[in-house]
């Protein structure tokens, strides 16, 4: 029972980093699909709640992810001891939470911050890839 929680664990921090990274996409979307969305109206009222819960509360899905990746991590190494490819994974994942904390903390921080914000994105979904591939 204890390794279908770590697994079932694993996989709301799984849900949560695509739900934060949600937010890049939706913002592309608005951005570069804007014009073509307003022509249907129903779609883009849609779209636009779905844009606004996404940008509203990806700090909170940032934040669950940790949560939920230090109860993942617990059991997980309860089970199996150290992985690498988890704990690769892991790492990233803290990083990314440090550079988000410090991009909602530090208002003049340039657009470096945000760019290694989004490289570090793409590195954990690979890391979180290669994890569930090789775990």
């Amino acid at each position: 029972m204890l390794k279908e929680i770590g697994g079932f664990l694993g996989d709301i921090v799984y849900i949560l980093f695509l739900l934060a990274l949600l937010n890049y996409v939706v913002k592309y979307i608005n951005r570069k699909f804007r014009n073509q969305l307003i022509n249907n109206e129903a779609i883009y009222q849609l779209f636009i709640k779905l844009m606004k819960f996404t940008v509203k509360n990806h700090r909170y899905f940032g934040l669950m992810a940790i949560i939920f990746l230090l109860l993942h991590t617990a059991v997980q190494m309860s089970l199996h001891g150290i992985n690498i490819t988890g704990t690769i994974a892991a790492v990233i994942m803290l990083a990314e939470i440090g550079l988000g904390y410090y991009g909602s903390k530090v208002k003049k921080k340039g657009k470096t911050w945000l760019k290694a914000h989004r490289v570090i994105s793409v590195l954990l979904l690979i890391s979180i890839f290669i994890h569930l591939a090789l775990g």
